[in-house]
């Protein structure tokens, strides 16, 4: 059984089994399969992330997690070794406030910006 991760907007790649949100690993298979991954895992690509298992024999999907709301630590691709380490963890109840004010500032924002040009 093979461990996958698929961010919001599709993106889905191979993790290594007993991953946990502060410590996902891909191994990539060659550089540019590194950098796509790493390029992939953003701030909104992570608003919205889905875990789950394929089995070999018949690449039937399993599920295994899917979280909203995550934020994103860090994303670090180790040249050497031709890993992708990632580390998420769940926002918080203040991190989701300020999420919800950074988003009604804005359309005030576009509001006020609308009235003026008026």
């Amino acid at each position: 059984m093979r461990d996958f991760m698929r961010l919001a907007d599709g993106t889905e790649f191979e993790i290594e089994n007993g991953a946990s949100l502060g410590n996902i690993i891909h191994d990539a298979t060659d550089e540019a399969d590194a950098l796509r991954v790493s390029k992939a895992v953003t701030k909104e690509n992570v608003a919205h992330v889905e875990f789950f298992s394929k089995t070999d024999e018949d690449q039937t999907l399993e599920p295994t997690g899917v979280y909203d709301d995550l934020a994103l630590d860090s994303v670090y691709y180790d040249v050497e070794n031709m890993k992708v380490l990632i580390s998420l963890h769940e926002k918080s109840d203040v991190e989701k406030r300020l999420d919800a004010i950074e988003s009604e500032q804005e359309m005030q924002n576009e509001a006020i910006d609308f009235l003026a040009m008026e």
